[in-house]
This record gives structure tokens, sequence and C-alpha cells, in this order.
């Protein structure tokens, strides 16, 4: 908590999105980062929130002023860390589609590998590269999403000390505008159910990683089997 004059200001900050794509330049693996980091200021004497998003999109700041100028009923104010959350639900859910496809492609190399064992077949070894090429792919991006999924639940439990901050601060500071206890109530539930979708998210993330490191040594004893018949035939 900071004072700037006759001001007692609560502040916090947390990146919304990071995840870091690996690219290749000339002979080096580059990490690029989509860092939207969003620092919130808010006056305990006033209740007036600020919010300032650094290096986000044009779409995500629309959607931020969209939240801005929603209309509540009159004498309602609402909680400071309303919008935190609605933002934390709208950028783990936006995450769901990239889950889904690589979802959709574990279970497509799971029925190549597993299921379709009882045809005869022989792959050659330009195959047999390549599948393993798509299996640690697939790795790779779970493992990408894996990381996001730790960062979302840090910065949800980081909220979650911070609403406990924001209350002793309130209840010490004799100025300081009050928040109703069941509104604060609510946000705390909801930051809860939040944490508790993304270790969901983690034990499923865990098992599909577990997934595909079993395909790939399935895939390679298997590679390692044929070339040994291969060289016996």
């Amino acid at each position: 908590m900071n004072r700037v004059g006759d001001e007692l200001r609560f502040e916090t900050y947390y990146n919304l999105q990071g995840d870091s794509e690996p690219e290749i330049e000339g002979d080096n693996v580059v990490l690029k980062y989509n860092w939207q980091t969003l620092t919130f200021c808010y006056d305990l004497t006033t209740g007036r929130a600020s919010y300032l998003l650094a290096c986000s999109n044009k779409d995500f700041e629309c959607y931020m002023k969209g939240l801005g100028d929603r209309k509540l009923p009159a004498g309602r104010q609402p909680h400071p860390f309303s919008i935190h959350l609605i933002l934390l639900f709208k950028v783990v859910l936006n995450s769901n589609q990239e889950l889904q496809d690589a979802l959709r492609g574990l279970l497509l190399c799971e029925n190549r590998s597993i299921f379709r064992r009882s045809k005869v077949t022989f792959e050659s070894g330009d195959a047999t590269k390549r599948r393993l090429q798509e299996l640690h792919s697939l790795f790779k991006e779970l493992l990408i999403r894996d990381n996001s999924n730790k960062r979302y639940i840090a910065s949800v439990e980081s909220l979650i000390r911070d609403l406990e901050r924001l209350q002793k601060a309130i209840r010490s500071t004799a100025r300081a505008l009050p928040i109703d206890d069941y509104d604060h109530q609510r946000m705390v539930d909801g930051f809860h159910c939040l944490k508790s979708f993304c270790l969901d998210r983690e034990r499923r993330l865990k098992t599909r990683l577990q997934r595909v490191q079993n395909l790939i040594a399935l895939k390679v004893s298997k590679g390692t089997g044929e070339v040994a018949a291969s060289r016996r035939g």
C-alpha cells in the first residue's frame, strides 16, 4: 500500500498472458514472449480503480473498455477485484481451443500407434522419424500449455493473497471506503473456483504429457525392433 499526498493506494500487478514460443533464427533458438502485464491501482478512500495494460493487443483493450463501460444498478459499487476475476477467467478459457487441438493430436497418434497394432505393418525409417517429430512437437505444445497453466495458478494465488491484504488495509484505515462483506466473500469464492479449475487442468495435462512420453518410447522401441529384424532378414 502506498500513500500519494492524501491518497491511500493499494497496488498490485501480474501477467495475464506470457506464453513463450520457441522460434528458430539461423543457428539460434529464440523465445518469443506475448506478455500482457496488468498493473492495478485502487484508491482506498474514493474507491477509484485504475488498470494499466502493458503490451496488450487491441482486442484485449476493447474488451477491458467494455467492462469498464458497463452500467451497474444505482447505488451499487462493484468489488475492486471483480474485473480481475473476469479477465483471468477469460484468459484461462480462451486457451481451451489449443488444449482441445493438442488432445485431438494425441488421440490421433494413439490410434496410429496402439489401436492399429493388430495389423502387420512395416514403417520406413523416414516415416518413423516423421512420427517421432510429430510426437515431440505435441509434447512441446503440451509442455507450453502446462507452464502457462502454472502461471495462471500463481496469478490466482497471488490475487487471493491480495484480497486478504486489501480487506485488512480497509479495516485498518479510518477513511477507507468499505466493501460489502458478502460481495467480498463471493469474490474470494470465485478465485478459489478458478484455482480449482486450473488445478484440474494441471492434472489432465500431466496425464497427457505422460501419454505422449509413453508413445515416444513405444515408437523408438518399435523402430529399433524393425531395424534389427530387417538386418537379420
